[in-house]
Formats: C-alpha cells, sequence, structure tokens
C-alpha cells in the first residue's frame, strides 16, 4: 500500500463512497457545512479534498465523519483512516497533511508517473459504486491502486496520455465487464494498451453476461464472476490471481557457450573390396548360357524333334512352356462343356392375378320368429284387474341460491388493526418491476438489474409508526423504549417514531399481529406496478412533495403531511428511513427469486427504505436500497408494518 499522509488516505476513502454530485451534497448538509464555500467540480477526489479542509477549518470533522459512518460503519478501512487522521490532527501537522492538489501541484500529472502502482482498474463510470468498493478492498489487502477518478486531478493536461502513462507504470490490469464497459472506447484503449506492453490482465464479470458484457479480444482470457458473490470472488479468486501476477519475473539464467573445438581433419578410408562383384559375374555367365541355349533350341527344329515335353495341362490346351517354345499353336476350341452358359436375367414374376374375393353367399333374412300366439281371453274368464300403484311424485327441488364471490380488493382499500389503531391499506397480488431501469442515471449497481416478480396480496401501514402508537406497546410492557425523548412527549405524538433498531421494530410488528415487509413488499407498496422512480410518479422531488433535505425543516413531521403517493400510502419518501426485513446485499438482485423473495439467508446488515428529511433526490427514489447494522439506531430511521392478506 502507498504510504499517503492521513489526510490523504481520509480523503481518498471519502471520495471512493462518494462519487456523484448530489450524495456529496447530501453529506455536505448533513455536516451542517456552508456550501457556498466549495466548488464541487467533476473530479470527486478534489471535490472531497475541499469538504474535509473546510471541516477542519469549521471544526466539523468530527460531524462530517458521523455523517460518513452512518452509512459506512461496518467499513473497517474508513475506522483505521479516521484513527490515523484524528492522531494527525491532535500532532498539528498541517503543513504535510494538507496540500491542495490544484495549488501546490499544477503540474503534476498522474501518481502513477512518481511511484509505481501494482493495479490498474479499468471500469466504466456505471460501475463506480463496484469500482470503489473494490479499490477499497484492495488497497485493504496491502495492494496499491490506480484508477482514473482516483488519482487524475484537476489541471492535468491531457487526460488520454495521463491513463496511457498510468498502464505503463502499473504490473497488472483488472478490467471490470459489464454491458456498459463493453460499449465504452476508452475500456477497450487501456485494454489494448495493456496487451501491448505484455501486461497481465485479470477480468472481472460484475453485470450482463458473456455475450453483451465481454470484450471481444478478453474473449480467450479466463474470467472471474464476481456477480454472485463477491467477497468469496475477492478472497478466493481475486487476490490469489493478483498475488501470482504480481510475482517477480525471475530474470533467464544465461548458459555461457561451451568453448568451440577446433576441426578434426577427416581422413577418407580407405575402399574395401566389393564381395558382390564375383557373384554378380558369376550370375551374367549363367544368364548368357541360357540366352544361347535358347537361341538354339528356337533356330534348330531337328534339335528339338525328338524331344517329347511332359504335359500337365488339360487336353486342347497348350501349356505355357509348349507356347513359349512353339511346339503348339493356339487353336481357340468352345465347347459345349466349356462354354459358359450366362445366366438369364430373373424374369420378372408375372402379374400375379387377383384372386376374386369369394363371392358373399347371400344369406336368407332372417325370419322373424313368431311370438307365441296370445291366448284369447275366453268371453267367461275376465281376469281380475290388480290394484293400481299411487305414483309417487318427485320431490321439488328447492332453488338455493349460490354464495355470491367476494370480490377482489381494490387497491388502496383500507382496514383498522385494533392494537394500534393504525390504517392499513390493500396491496393486490401480481407482478410488477423490481429495480432500476439502464436508463435510471442515478441507480447504482445495487438495483440491478431490473426483474420481474410475483407478490402474493397483503395489507401495509399508510403511515410510519408514529411515536404515540409506539408507546402503546411500551406501556403495554412489550416494546423497549426509543433512544430519544420525543416518544413520550405530546408535542410530538404524531411523528414517526426514530432511534429504534431492527430488533425493536421486529418486536413492535409482532405485537400488533404483523411483521416487517420485505424488500420487494416495500418497493412494490412504494411504486406500484407503473414503474415510477418515485411514489408519485416521475416528477423530480419538490418541497411540496415530501419532507427531504430540500425542504429546509432538518427534522421530522408529523406523518400524512404531504400528499399521498402509489396506493394511497404516505411518507415512502423522504421524513425518515424504514427498516425492512431482508438481510441486505448489493449483488442479490442477480439471482434473486421470482415468487415472493424473502432476501438473502444472513448477511451483517439489514435493508433500509425510503430516505429521510436529509437525503437529496439521489436516495429518495424507490429503488434505494442501503444497508445499515441491525443494532444501529439514528435520528432519521423508522419503520412501518405489514400483514398476511386477505
Amino acid at each position: 500500500m502507498s504510504n499517503q499522509s492521513p489526510f490523504v488516505n481520509l480523503r481518498n476513502i471519502l471520495a471512493d463512497f462518494y462519487r456523484h454530485i448530489t450524495t456529496i451534497q447530501r453529506v455536505m448538509v448533513d455536516a451542517n457545512l456552508d456550501p457556498s464555500r466549495i466548488v464541487l467540480g467533476a473530479n470527486p477526489l478534489n471535490n472531497w479534498h475541499s469538504i474535509l479542509s473546510e471541516a477542519e477549518r469549521t471544526n466539523k470533522v468530527d460531524a462530517l465523519l458521523a455523517v460518513v459512518l452512518e452509512e459506512y460503519g461496518e467499513n473497517q478501512q474508513l475506522h483505521e483512516a479516521y484513527a490515523a487522521y484524528q492522531a494527525s490532527l491532535q500532532q498539528g501537522s498541517d503543513a504535510t497533511r494538507r496540500r491542495s492538489p490544484v495549488a501546490s501541484e499544477p503540474a503534476r500529472q498522474i501518481d502513477a508517473v512518481d511511484q509505481p502502482f501494482d493495479i490498474f482498474l479499468s471500469y466504466n463510470r456505471s460501475d463506480a459504486e463496484f469500482m470503489g468498493q473494490l479499490q477499497a478492498d484492495l488497497r485493504a489487502a496491502g495492494f496499491t491502486v490506480w484508477s482514473p477518478e482516483a488519482e487524475l486531478v484537476l489541471g492535468t493536461p491531457s487526460w488520454q496520455h495521463a491513463v496511457e502513462a498510468a498502464i505503463r507504470s502499473v504490473h497488472c490490469l483488472v478490467a471490470i465487464l459489464s454491458p456498459e464497459a463493453k460499449q465504452s472506447r476508452w475500456a477497450e484503449i487501456e485494454v489494448i494498451i495493456a496487451e501491448e506492453l505484455g501486461l497481465p490482465i485479470i477480468p472481472l464479470l460484475v453485470r450482463g453476461d458473456e455475450r453483451n458484457a465481454v470484450l471481444f479480444r478478453l474473449k480467450s482470457i479466463p474470467r472471474l464472476d464476481m456477480r454472485t458473490d463477491y467477497q468469496v470472488g475477492l478472497r478466493d479468486q481475486l487476490i490469489p490471481a493478483l498475488q501470482q501476477a504480481l510475482q517477480p519475473v525471475a530474470a533467464p539464467t544465461i548458459i555461457p557457450a561451451e568453448p568451440i573445438a577446433p576441426p578434426v581433419p577427416v581422413t577418407k578410408p580407405a575402399q574395401r573390396a566389393n564381395r558382390l562383384r564375383p557373384i554378380l559375374g558369376v550370375l551374367g555367365a549363367l544368364l548368357l548360357v541360357f540366352v544361347g541355349l535358347f537361341w538354339t533350341w528356337t533356330n534348330f527344329p531337328g534339335l528339338r524333334a525328338g524331344v517329347t515335353l511332359p504335359r500337365i495341362a488339360l487336353p486342347g490346351v497348350a501349356t505355357p512352356v509348349e507356347l513359349a517354345l512353339g511346339l503348339q499353336t493356339i487353336t481357340p476350341t468352345v465347347s459345349a462343356t466349356t462354354l459358359t452358359t450366362a445366366t438369364p436375367l430373373a424374369t420378372a414374376p408375372a402379374v400375379a392375378t387377383a384372386t376374386p374375393l369369394a363371392t358373399a353367399t347371400s344369406s336368407p333374412a332372417p325370419t322373424a320368429t313368431p311370438l307365441p300366439p296370445t291366448a284369447t281371453p275366453s268371453a267367461t274368464s275376465v281376469p281380475t284387474k290388480p290394484p293400481t300403484p299411487t305414483a309417487t311424485l318427485p320431490p321439488t327441488a328447492t332453488n338455493t341460491p349460490l354464495p355470491t364471490p367476494t370480490p377482489p380488493l381494490p387497491a388502496g382499500a383500507t382496514r383498522i388493526n385494533r392494537p394500534d389503531g393504525a390504517v392499513y391499506a390493500w396491496i393486490p397480488p401480481g407482478e410488477f418491476t423490481m429495480g432500476s431501469s439502464i436508463t435510471d442515471t442515478l441507480a447504482d449497481a445495487a438495483e440491478r438489474p431490473p426483474h420481474q416478480v410475483m407478490l402474493d396480496g397483503f395489507w401495509i401501514m399508510q403511515t410510519e409508526v408514529t411515536n404515540a402508537q409506539y408507546k402503546r406497546c411500551v406501556e403495554a410492557g412489550v416494546c423497549e423504549q426509543p433512544g430519544n425523548s420525543r416518544w413520550n412527549d405530546p408535542q410530538y405524538a404524531s411523528h414517526p417514531v426514530v432511534n429504534i433498531n431492527w430488533g425493536q421494530a421486529m418486536t413492535y410488528a409482532k405485537w400488533v399481529g404483523g411483521r416487517l415487509p420485505s424488500e420487494a413488499e416495500w418497493e412494490k407498496a412504494s411504486r406500484g406496478t407503473s414503474g415510477a422512480l418515485y411514489p408519485w410518479g416521475n416528477q423530480v422531488p419538490s418541497p411540496q412533495l415530501l419532507n427531504s433535505a430540500k425542504s429546509n425543516k432538518y427534522d421530522t413531521v408529523p406523518v400524512g403531511s404531504y400528499p399521498p403517493g402509489a396506493n394511497q400510502l404516505y411518507d415512502m419518501a423522504g421524513n425518515v428511513w424504514e427498516w425492512t426485513a431482508d438481510w441486505y446485499d448489493s449483488h442479490y438482485y442477480a439471482n434473486a427469486p421470482t415468487h415472493n423473495p424473502t432476501g438473502p439467508d444472513s448477511g451483517t446488515l439489514r435493508t433500509v427504505r425510503g430516505g429521510s428529511f436529509r437525503n437529496l433526490d439521489y436516495l429518495l427514489r424507490s429503488t434505494v436500497r442501503r444497508g445499515f447494522a441491525a443494532d444501529y439506531r439514528s435520528s432519521y430511521g423508522g419503520f412501518r408494518v405489514v400483514m398476511r392478506g386477505p
């Protein structure tokens, strides 16, 4: 890890956490910093340099970090950086701690030129949140990491040249792959430069699939799949791969050349006698003798007149020897016995004459057997007529009316729950789109991909649980007191109850016969089935619609103070964050069930939804997800309850 001052180290961590202008502004508002004294630009590194310097000047560093720790309190690196920064403040090392990257270092291009880095992170801006988390985890693991937004500063003459110089100064490139990164020309250029330099390239698939997220030139390189379990992929795959890639390459061993011996003069061996020559001579002589005899035999008929050659042949057929010596003339003889008669082609069978069907013998029509003659009653014997039985009439059917089917409850139908007197609204069963689309530029990776979810019907409180309602549970001896005095103050009876942790919210929900909503139930209730950005639709948030940072109230307001949104629910955005039942996992959507999802099986954080009076537009959308420790209490955190239908 690079040796950075505590100020710079803390600044870099804050820049990793908060990169979007709206989130930075929200933190400034929460920490009561004067926005007129801080000029925000496109580079998060410089923004946080200015914010941290202003917080130090106005003695609001603790307030600033308290806001950050509320959202990232589980990050051990943040705690360590904050402790080191506080120690440096006590030592008073301002001169070395606070040097403006713009004013003091105008000629500096990139840190990568000053010192080599281990890793270059190549990514698209849509994956900035994943990159920030990865960068923090890799630094915590001991690697030095270079990323454009974290290392480039204002005043850099040429960002393209700076990026190329940075890649030349690192030892490995990690490419974060997603559908947006595949379409990015910058991502492709960075990979090309790394290939030309022969750097190890480790692709990480974080969103999308092999078809729409992997660069063509990276198809042949094994990829690490980080879509399902980030921590396991980081620990078991990425860090070991980086350790192997960053091992120093041993210089090739140079083997000295052996001295070349002087050439040895070659002496031509003496030719050996050819042993085949006598044999060949004998064979040649025999051949001449045979030719001479053959010539003599052929040209002197008198010589062969008295010679009788044995015949081993068929009668009338010359042997090959006789033919060769001219003793018999070939007279072809064809005899009846030797002539091979060609077998005629099989004659096609004659067409079978259709055998006429047996003529059906017309059977005579069956003669009806005459009925036995009916005995004619005698005139004198009249049979006695048996009594006619009385016909029993069938029972008359009674028209019993069928039960009238109960019509389905419409969305927004209400009922009152007796234990706490709360009004509940009905959310019908059905399907809706959960998560943010790619066109939502404010969305982060935890809100994607969008997916269809089918939910059973349920009842949900129209408002957040109030102090008066929670007080009933406390007085009943079931619930613990909140961490403030407002719960028992009549002036705040209709304000949402705050300063309670997840367990206290669960206890109250069970007491009234319900439970906390799942993330899916909360989101469907908030946005409805139309896929709107906010509970009221796609209109930009304003002080007339909800209690947020733009309202300048800096506190909770009575529930129901603003118009209802989807499903006739109040304050689904703003006022206070709301606990849900689910564990928090930023990658859960990649493999979430499509029917009644209930979140991961385990985790370290519980999911909250809806934003609060301290937040700007970015965190007020219905799809925003955040994780808080289950035992965490805050002055801007509350909840509402759901019940099973109908």
